[in-house]
């Protein structure tokens, strides 16, 4: 969900500084090929975004290295990155860090509610212009 908000984020932004930029998802624990959840699906929908066709890539090390930034949602997802791709530490961040704010947006999995989901694209939503911004001034 939070790479298909900042890539419809980059999509629609109309500056050369941004216009470079490339997201791309890839999970630490996915099987590769699956579809989003039917929860996630609904929910971005509901921001005009559709996940039909997304499909899971699993994080490898040619993906890190290719990547300038890894965003996680969690601590726990951040240290699973930097223990599978110890090159990459120093560019992987929490979301929340990365927006500079404390917390950390919880993983909608674990209680795999509708709930867990609208409060966790609720924080992606308000969190993406901050990570916009920041793009922005890098």
């Amino acid at each position: 969900m939070s790479a298909a908000l900042l890539q419809d984020a980059v999509r629609k932004a109309v500056d050369t500084a941004i216009e470079t930029v490339k997201v791309q998802s890839a999970g630490t624990a996915v099987r590769p090929g699956d579809a989003a959840t039917d929860l996630a699906t609904r929910v971005m929908m509901r921001q005009g975004i559709d996940l039909s066709s997304h499909r899971a890539t699993a994080l490898s090390r040619d993906v890190a290295e290719w990547a300038d930034l890894i965003l996680t949602m969690t601590k726990s997802h951040k240290e699973t990155v930097v223990r599978k791709t110890p090159s990459a530490a120093d560019k992987v961040f929490t979301i929340c860090e990365y927006a500079g704010i404390d917390g950390e947006i919880e993983d909608p999995l674990i209680k795999s509610t509708k709930e867990a989901y609208e409060r966790c694209a609720e924080q992606l939503v308000a969190l993406t212009p901050r990570i916009l911004s920041r793009l922005r001034s890098s």
